[in-house]
């Protein structure tokens, strides 16, 4: 099943979000903010986001934008108190996926989530690889090879999209949610875990970072 992360200051609405959804998804991440939304979307990659537009430290939408800078595939739902016409049309440049107006209606958010997820791209195509996002599985035509969290972060966002370069220093946010990891050991990972996938599509590009290269 898939992930949700919740980022809603107000604690009860967080809560009657999370009771409507859970049984939709096999767990729910929260964050009040979303300077700490931001950092949690970093360490656990959820599959879906929900946040509110007015938040302290950092709004909904700069968030959502942070979001779809690192991950433009990942579905984004903002709900706002106001149907502002300046802010509905900055969350169609972001490219939020659906924009919802307080109070909540339990059946019109569950139509939206579910509505999003039958749309979700289960699937990958790595040329003639398949990467699964639902079971975390990497199929190599050979043998289809379980991931971890780490490695199944790793892989989708070098195919977001293929050919596009990650540093190590963004590598280092999208499989730990920090920055405060040496070099060596992002390294080290990446070459066990090319060991594992049994095939040579993760390329180092020097000074840079890494990429994914096909050869058919």
């Amino acid at each position: 099943m898939l992930n949700l992360l919740i980022v809603e200051d107000e604690k009860n609405i967080a809560k009657l979000t999370a009771d409507i959804l859970s049984p939709l998804f096999n767990e729910i991440f929260y964050a009040n903010d979303g300077v700490n939304g931001f950092n949690k979307f970093k360490k656990y990659r959820p599959d879906i986001v929900i946040c509110d537009v007015l938040m302290p430290v950092k709004d909904g939408l700069s968030l959502a934008k942070s979001i779809k800078e690192i991950s433009p595939n990942t579905p984004i739902v903002v709900i706002s108190a106001h149907s502002d016409k300046e802010k509905l049309l900055k969350a169609i440049d972001i490219n939020i996926n659906k924009y919802l107006i307080k109070p909540i209606i339990p059946e019109e958010l569950i139509a939206t989530i579910k509505s999003i997820i039958s749309n979700m791209s289960k699937e990958i195509k790595l040329g003639q690889y398949k990467l699964d996002l639902i079971r975390s599985i990497f199929d190599n035509t050979i043998n289809k090879i379980e991931l971890t969290k780490k490695e199944l972060a790793l892989l989708k966002a070098l195919s977001e999209p293929i050919g596009k370069v990650i540093s190590l220093d963004d590598i280092k946010e999208i499989c730990w949610g920090t920055k405060d990891v040496k070099d060596g050991s992002v390294r080290t990972f990446i070459k066990r875990f090319r060991d594992k996938i049994e095939v040579d599509i993760i390329k180092n590009i020097t000074s840079t970072g890494y990429k994914i290269i096909l050869n058919d």
